[in-house]
């Protein structure tokens, strides 16, 4: 596998938990669901979507650093 698809392959997989993470939204609605939601659910989300961000563009310095060197 190269390091692309691998990012690729983080980001199909975290689409999919989202999807069901808002189909598991329409039936547990209730208080506990909300709380849920803030503590736990938000604060990875931001951090699962920065550290996409963050492998890309590692990604893209080691692919410029392996074309500099000879």
């Amino acid at each position: 596998m190269n390091h692309t698809s691998a990012v690729e392959e983080l980001q199909t997989a975290w689409e999919a938990l989202r999807t069901r993470w808002h189909e598991l939204g329409e039936v547990w609605n209730d208080p506990v669901h909300e709380r849920f939601a803030r503590e736990h659910w938000a604060p990875l989300e931001k951090q699962t979507i920065a550290a996409g961000q963050s492998l890309g563009e590692l990604l893209r310095v080691l692919a410029a650093a392996h074309r500099n060197v000879p």
